[in-house]
C-alpha cells in the first residue's frame, strides 16, 4: 500500500515594479501563513546575488525545529 500523499506546498511569486506593493504582499503571506511567535525562525531572506539557489533549495528540503512552515524570500 502506498504511503498517502500530501498536499502541494504553496509557493507564491510576486512580480512587479513598485517595491512598496512587493513588501506589501510579501507580509501579507507571512502573516497568513507563519504564527506570530514562530516568525522569527520560520522566515529565512535571501539574495541570490550572494548565496546560491542550491543553499537555499537544502535549506527549503530540511524540516523546520520551531514552526509547521517555512517562508523563503528570494531576491
Amino acid at each position: 500500500m502506498a504511503p498517502p500523499r500530501r498536499p502541494p506546498t504553496p509557493a507564491h511569486l510576486i512580480v512587479g515594479e513598485d517595491a512598496y506593493l512587493r513588501e506589501v504582499l510579501r507580509e501579507h503571506i507571512i502573516a497568513a501563513r507563519v504564527p506570530a511567535e514562530a516568525r522569527a525562525m520560520a522566515v529565512a531572506r535571501f539574495s541570490l546575488e550572494e548565496t546560491p539557489l542550491a543553499e537555499v533549495l537544502a535549506q527549503a528540503a530540511t524540516p523546520a525545529l520551531f514552526s509547521p512552515v517555512q517562508v523563503f524570500v528570494l531576491g
